[in-house]
């Protein structure tokens, strides 16, 4: 848990424009319960979403538990699923509001052509 508390007070000093090189804690994405998740000691930070169609994803939640919220772990998961998105060249809906936000900034606007609402 010290570790991963080190890891992200090196999250927080980043800018918003900045990499997630320097904080790179370990994302899996459990496809089977649709999701994407980053275990933080017995708590998880998770990005769930559900496929609607074949090659169309809708990414539903983001939730972060509150001790580690503002620390940049939501934005390592909206990375992660972005670019699983790009990487196998789908399209997704996006539910949920921080997600919404995560594209308007710099680090988000790549990923826009694969997103289907505004």
């Amino acid at each position: 848990m010290a570790n991963v508390l080190r890891q992200l007070a090196s999250c927080s000093l980043m800018t918003r424009s900045m990499t997630s090189a320097a904080c790179s804690l370990p994302i899996t994405h459990d496809r089977k319960e649709r999701e994407f998740y980053i275990k933080i000691g017995e708590d998880k930070a998770v990005l769930q979403y559900e496929e609607i169609e074949p090659g169309l994803l809708n990414l539903l939640h983001t939730e972060v538990p509150s001790a580690f919220r503002g620390r940049g772990v939501g934005a390592l998961l909206a990375k992660e699923a972005f670019d699983f998105v790009a990487d196998h060249e789908l399209k997704t809906r996006v539910s949920c509001t921080y997600l919404i936000a995560y594209l308007k900034k710099d680090a988000g606007r790549p990923y826009l052509k694969f997103v289907t609402n505004p």
